[in-house]
């Protein structure tokens, strides 16, 4: 014979307890922000500096991530800004999971090397600004 257990209005109060802290917190955490992205160390190169500003308030752009300025390495001067990559979001889910940030940066025979948090790799051709997918 299996010994059986009796709830108490005390015990069963207590679980109630549990189970509503449980629903309260859970939207919470379905909802919850990403963290903010790691900044990536300038890159000098021939006098300029390459900053990659995350956030599209900081770049001139619409897009969160993806974009690279060249700056003056004197004067900090912004020279030119280019999207290396577009980040195309889904409907219906929230945009800051799917921006996809750059991650390192590295110049490489004299080319611009940036991989971002998808490990896509792409390189810039500094002289003429072209964008290539590795």
């Amino acid at each position: 014979m299996v010994p059986t257990r009796t709830r108490t209005k005390e015990s069963h109060s207590g679980l109630t307890l549990v189970v509503a802290a449980a629903i309260a917190v859970a939207p919470a955490a379905v909802s919850a922000k990403r963290a903010a992205p790691h900044a990536v160390p300038p890159v000098t190169y021939a006098g300029i500096r390459y900053v990659f500003p995350h956030f599209a308030n900081e770049n001139g752009t619409a897009q969160n991530g993806g974009v690279v300025q060249a700056r003056d390495a004197k004067s900090d001067a912004l020279l030119w800004t280019l999207k290396v990559y577009e980040v195309n979001h889904k409907p219906g889910m929230e945009t800051d999971v799917q921006d996809v940030f750059i991650t390192s940066a590295r110049i490489e025979k004299g080319l611009l090397v940036i991989t971002n948090e998808r490990n896509e790799t792409y390189e810039i051709d500094l002289a003429k600004r072209l964008v290539r997918r590795r």
